[in-house]
């Protein structure tokens, strides 16, 4: 790959432009073979709240017949959004239901975009949301709201072939 950002066609972010040209370099003047995917380019739109996402959302994890977990937190229920009046919005996360691949994130919040970097960074590391349930976040931050999301993780119902879902609340069985 030598080529970069707008010219390969994809994604027309700069700092997708930007990676792709540290491997365009690495592939043309140090003889490397580096490839690129675009399964994990994020990208954002700065709106107020700000959106935010990278990786697959739920139903696209679901038309590749995966089994789906979500996981939400609502900016509401975090103490430094009302603390700030910034509760407009969520944080969620899309994972594998087999295999606990973190396959998606998904912000809509007061500096969301920022808030995204947590989940690019684990996709990236373990690929999975360990580190995010691990970690000990600072009170009060917004990333604490990335934490919750994280440990809401709930099992997600396929719709049936009229696109309904079911009514009932999901057993005790189907939390993580």
């Amino acid at each position: 790959m030598f080529a970069i950002g707008d010219v390969l066609g994809r994604v027309q972010h700069t700092h997708f432009a930007t990676y792709t040209a540290g491997i365009a370099v690495a592939n043309a003047l140090a003889g490397e073979h580096r490839r690129y995917s675009t399964t994990r380019v994020p990208g954002a739109i700065f709106t107020d709240p700000e959106i935010a996402s990278v990786g697959l959302t739920a139903e696209e994890a679901q038309a590749q017949g995966r089994k789906v977990k979500v996981g939400k937190q609502e900016m509401s229920k975090v103490g430094r959004a009302r603390a700030m009046g910034e509760t407009k919005g969520f944080v969620k996360f899309v994972i594998n239901g087999e295999t606990d691949e973190l396959l998606g994130m998904h912000v809509l919040a007061y500096h969301g975009a920022d808030l995204l970097a947590q989940g690019v960074i684990a996709m990236a590391g373990t690929g999975t949301l360990a580190p995010l349930t691990d970690c000990i976040c600072i009170h009060p931050t917004f990333s604490e709201g990335v934490k919750a999301a994280a440990g809401n993780l709930r099992t997600m119902e396929i719709p049936d072939a009229a696109g309904d879902l079911p009514t009932e609340p999901p057993s005790q069985g189907q939390n993580r």
